[in-house]
């Protein structure tokens, strides 16, 4: 009898201790997690949730919180299961003028937010604007589908005068259900939606309800990591590089990636870690922009990593507008605003250009660099969350650097040419010359002589070409031809020595006149050599005809 008491108490023991587990493992709808007893400083008097479910595996909620301003408050905190806390990005807090606050995350048994809010409470009343990213647990049914389960809250900490939640899903939800019964079907914009309103929400006794959808899985990838470096060139164009960090959630394969890039891109290079990849760029009519699909290495499939560097250069009016003469704004779209999931974290860096100086973001940022080469940096979280908004950085002297910088160019160019102008000139001046000298009478005599006997020379020399035209043509006799040949020949060579007499006294006078002479016997002998082919080609023609 004993023995079967001991054996039933150890059974109820193993029940008790494995209840909370199994019951987490098996129903999630239900979600367990630690509230505290203690009542806070701030009370809400109402809330207000709206969740917009996407076609991935993402979910964006926006909350809105209503305070009453006669309790001065210190922090505001709201909390997230456990087994969620991993998937939720980029928690941002704003108070009524759009100021961000700053936002702590504590982990315990579960994720606690703690929101410094002590500024919000300026008024009769006030309010909280929080938006965050989640995504939702996904177990794939099919091929194309999955169930996204959504622990939604409210979990927090605090009693609420009266609550509103309205979750709209992607017009492809096929199923929505709730573990609370106070959730209508309604729809918003056509669109598939859920509505769930109540008072007097007591923060230590409602459940916490969660919805379960089915949904395509139109999206696989998502990029958990994202580094962004834009370099301002007013002469080049926008050198961007983006190294992106890409993960696969669930579905079927995927081999390729289109990423569209702003219209006029060039020097299109892909790199993984492996080396370059070949990817193919369509590039886009008149303000279309270029797409760059890049094909993966190998197929993703889920809870595979590829690690992605994409280089381009676009024009520099696609990047920088002009304000004044000294003043241009550098706007950056968005990154890859296609993507519903960009980024768990997005580093964004902007290297400005040279003589230009940072004047004002419209985001938080901070400026390195010396005061006339300067980059901005700038941290994103989850920039998914304001897809259509640009990153706008205002500098000075932009325009004023675009006219000097090509100004120093030339004048860099023109010193470097004048440097070489001066190098030249010092080597000629040290290269001796002859001077200059005034002819006497005599030099300029047989100058004069050499020029006319040389002329007399060529002039005969034609004219002993054309006697032999004369024979064949038969003008002239044979006998004619020999005599007049005999004093052409007779006569050039009393030239040829009354040259070789004056030869002397020429090189004398300059060395120059040496290349002359040498120049000269080459065109005699070309005359020669050409009279020797003349003949010879016609001693062929007569024996042919």
């Amino acid at each position: 009898m004993l023995i079967k008491r001991l054996a039933l108490l150890a059974i109820t023991l193993t029940i008790l201790l494995s209840f909370p587990v199994s019951m987490a493992s098996a129903n999630l709808d239900y979600i367990p997690y630690i509230r505290e007893s203690h009542q806070p400083e701030i009370h809400a008097l109402n809330a207000s949730w709206l969740v917009d479910v996407k076609r991935t595996c993402l979910v964006v909620i926006n909350q809105t919180y209503f305070f009453n301003s006669s309790i001065l408050a210190g922090v505001f905190r709201f909390s997230i299961p456990l087994i969620f806390r991993n998937r939720i990005y980029g928690i941002q807090a704003f108070n009524p003028l759009g100021e961000k606050l700053p936002v702590q995350t504590m982990e315990n048994d579960y994720l606690s937010i703690v929101i410094y809010a002590s500024n919000l409470l300026d008024g009769n009343y006030s309010y909280l604007n929080v938006t965050f990213a989640l995504a939702n647990v996904i177990n794939c049914t099919g091929q194309d589908n999955f169930e996204g389960i959504l622990p939604l809250g409210p979990i927090l900490e605090y009693n609420l005068s009266r609550y509103t939640c309205t979750i709209k899903f992607a017009p492809d939800v096929t199923s929505q259900s709730s573990n609370v019964t106070e959730f209508s079907k309604t729809t918003i914009g056509g669109m598939p939606a859920l509505n769930y309103s109540c008072r007097s929400f007591n923060a230590l006794s409602s459940p916490v309800y969660s919805i379960r959808y089915t949904s395509p899985l139109s999206a696989k990838l998502v990029i958990t990591k994202m580094i962004r470096r834009v370099s301002i060139d007013p002469l080049s164009g926008v050198h961007v590089r983006d190294e992106i960090y890409i993960e696969h959630y669930g579905g079927n394969f995927v081999d390729k990636r289109t990423f569209h890039l702003p219209p006029g891109t060039r020097d299109i290079y892909v790199f993984d870690d492996d080396g370059p990849i070949i990817a193919t760029v369509k590039l886009g009519l008149d303000n279309a922009a270029t797409n760059v699909t890049v094909p993966f290495r190998f197929h993703l499939k889920n809870g595979n990593k590829y690690h992605l560097v994409l280089t381009y250069t676009s024009p520099l009016e696609t990047f920088v507008k002009d304000i004044d003469i000294l003043t241009s704004k550098i706007i950056i779209p968005p990154l890859y605003s296609d993507i519903e999931i960009p980024a768990e974290n997005v580093t964004l860096i902007v290297d400005l250009p040279a003589l230009s100086s940072f004047s004002n973001c419209n985001v938080d940022c901070k400026v390195e660099g010396m005061p006339l080469c300067q980059k901005i940096v700038a941290h994103f979280v989850h920039t998914c969350l304001f897809p259509t908004k640009n990153l706008e950085i205002e500098v000075k002297y932009l325009i004023f650097s675009t006219v000097v910088r090509p100004l120093l160019t030339l004048a860099i160019l023109v010193i470097i040419g004048y440097a070489i102008y001066l190098k030249r000139s010092t080597v000629m001046r040290l290269i001796p010359r002859e001077e200059k000298r005034k002819l006497t009478k005599s030099e300029e005599k047989a100058v004069t002589e050499f020029c006319q006997l040389q002329q007399e020379k060529v002039s005969l020399m034609i004219r002993k070409l054309s006697l032999k035209d004369q024979l064949y043509m038969q003008k002239i006799s044979v006998k004619q031809y020999r005599d007049t040949v005999s004093k052409l020949t007779k006569r050039i060579d009393e030239i040829d020595r009354r040259i070789a007499t004056l030869k002397p006294k020429l090189s004398s006078i300059s060395s120059k006149f040496n290349s002359y002479f040498e120049r000269i016997e080459a065109a005699e002998a070309e005359i020669d050599s050409a009279a020797l082919a003349l003949e010879n080609a016609r001693t062929r023609y007569i024996r042919h005809k």
